[in-house]
């Protein structure tokens, strides 16, 4: 997937799907950048990038009165359930980079079966995930969107 740290809202080629895999690449982009400004100024907090798998509403227990799952969904997510989760078993990465003290910031945590379900486990980072020019340019692009520039406790703001 590439992304283009000049057009991060998609305006010149936009097609849904494709904006939501560059968004979700420029979200993990941005944690690892993150974490290594956190590290840079001798800060304690780190970040850590996780990510749910293939999670599905389908797949996840009823939740009365919020949502109760019908036999007849349950039966069609079934063959899906091979593959995937639900969006609570897709919580667990989250909850492990948060509780676990062996996490470490710059770390990537995913689901342990193919990247899509299953529990924990750290996961490599590679390929355009490890590029830190382009995750510096998405940092930077962000900054210019929001007109914020994270002072990491000073309180700056561009004006």
């Amino acid at each position: 997937m590439e992304l283009n740290p000049d057009d991060l809202q998609s305006t010149r080629d936009y097609e849904p799907k494709r904006a939501y895999s560059r968004s979700k690449l420029a979200q993990m982009l941005f944690g690892f950048e993150l974490d290594r400004r956190l590290r840079a100024v001798g800060s304690s907090v780190a970040s850590v990038v996780t990510h749910p798998g293939g999670a599905l509403d389908s797949l996840t227990p009823s939740r009365p009165p919020v949502h109760v799952r019908t036999t007849g969904q349950r039966l069609r997510a079934m063959p899906a359930g091979v593959l995937l989760q639900g969006k609570d078993a897709g919580a667990w990465t989250a909850v492990r980079a948060v509780l676990d003290p062996e996490v470490r910031g710059g770390q990537m945590w995913g689901p342990r079966m193919f990247g899509m379900r299953g529990a924990p486990r750290l996961e490599a980072v590679r390929g355009r995930l490890a590029d830190e020019r382009l995750a510096a340019r998405v940092w930077d692009a962000g900054v210019e969107l929001t007109g914020v520039e994270p002072g990491f406790g000073t309180g700056q703001a561009r004006g």
